[in-house]
């Protein structure tokens, strides 16, 4: 595989990643997916984004509409909610059938220019199991929660700790049917977490979203989330007016809201900033994710337990935006 020349690389396995992977493959470029984890397109189904947002995207995105059409296809999705791990499953189908090639648990370090640094691409350098290899390619997408291609060429400005989330969710037995969503505000351990207690897509189980909101970002990672979860749950228990049963699933962490704010940076090859991505004036280097001031602005409008969807339903569209300008 590392022998092909590729026309372009994707960082990342979340949806960004994968449709905007897709979009260039029906465009009739060879692409592969970089992914940091061992399975793609896990907030889709984490993230809980409303059906009817999703079939808005798919209204204007033929390739959001095949996804949805697939999950539809294998019943997926009951009563507009999503099941995450066929989401997961599917994920690998979907790129399957436009011809992406994927290497997962993978991390991209570096990207590699011919002559100097303003030269053209060459390819990225990904660190595996293996240790550093390298993948040719025309151009680079970079779709990683962190931005870890692009950070070192844009100016990174920190964002206040107290405005970031970070989202999990958990499954519950469920001892009395809930009808509709339920929300609660708890705090624990020195932490404010906002709560959404929904239907499940299996019956007699709950969904249960959670931000964890601190001014120490240390607590919203998974050991501040883990040592606070037994008191959570009780708290859970006691304010729900639905009957919540025994912890049966922790997820893995959904998504966290940036804590930084990419910008612009005078010598920088990146010049063009729209929406949820950015790109260099030749398109070689993409970027896309809520790291963008556009980004930033439009996570602030929305209510905590709502960040996650309304992130999803951002990146999908940025995506689906730089496919279709890169192509021009």
């Amino acid at each position: 595989m590392f022998n092909k020349q590729y026309d372009a690389a994707i960082a990342g396995g979340g949806t960004a990643a994968v449709l905007h992977a897709c979009a260039l493959a029906a465009q009739g470029r060879k692409v592969i997916i970089l992914a940091d984890s061992t399975s793609l397109m896990h907030e889709f189904g984490l993230s809980r984004l409303p059906l009817h947002a999703a079939v808005q995207l798919a209204a204007r995105y033929p390739i959001v509409k095949e996804w949805i059409e697939l999950l539809k296809a294998y019943d997926a999705i009951k009563d507009e909610r999503i099941e995450p791990v066929f989401a997961q499953l599917l994920a690998d189908v979907f790129v399957q059938s436009y011809g992406v090639d994927v290497l997962f648990e993978v991390i991209p370090m570096e990207i590699i220019r011919g002559d100097d640094e303003a030269g053209e691409i060459e390819g990225v350098v990904f660190a595996s199991r293996e240790g550093f290899q390298f993948i040719a390619c025309k151009s680079i997408v970079d779709c990683t929660e962190q931005a870890i291609l692009l950070r070192g060429l844009l100016n990174e400005k920190q964002l206040d700790l107290s405005s970031v989330a970070t989202l999990w969710t958990l499954t519950c037995l469920e001892q009395e049917r809930l009808e509709s969503a339920e929300e609660l505000t708890i705090n624990a351990a020195n932490n404010r977490y906002e709560i959404r207690l929904s239907p499940s897509y299996w019956e007699g189980e709950l969904n249960i979203a959670i931000a964890a909101c601190s001014d120490n970002i240390e607590n919203g990672k998974e050991i501040g989330f883990i040592s606070a979860l037994e008191e959570l749950i009780v708290q859970i228990k006691e304010q729900a007016h639905c009957g919540v049963g025994s912890l049966i699933h922790v997820s893995e962490r959904a998504w966290s809201t940036p804590s930084f704010l990419l910008e612009q940076k005078a010598d920088s090859p990146i010049t063009i900033a729209k929406g949820a991505w950015v790109a260099s004036h030749d398109y070689s280097l993409v970027g896309i994710g809520c790291w963008t001031e556009a980004g930033h602005h439009y996570l602030n409008e929305i209510c905590v337990s709502d960040k996650g969807g309304a992130a999803l339903f951002f990146l999908i569209k940025g995506a689906m935006e730089a496919a279709e300008v890169s192509k021009r």
